[in-house]
């Protein structure tokens, strides 16, 4: 329904802001390469897990349509 808030969302952003002030704070002190670094492990590791997550899927899809 337009106009409508759904108050979820609002949890969500209370629950990121001490992240957004702690990272902003944690930003400006430390290198840039060692934020480079965490940011490429960070971003490698959630990837790994979405494709892992899909091939493991796609995997119970195909065993359970060939096992009826």
């Amino acid at each position: 329904m337009l106009g409508s808030v759904d108050w979820r969302f609002g949890s969500l952003l209370m629950g990121s802001l001490p992240g957004i002030l702690f990272g902003s704070y944690l930003s400006a002190r430390v290198a840039e390469l060692a934020l480079r670094i965490v940011l490429a492990v960070t971003l490698t590791t959630t990837g790994g897990k979405l494709v892992f997550e899909q091939i493991q899927n796609h995997l119970s899809t195909l065993l359970a349509s060939h096992t009826h």
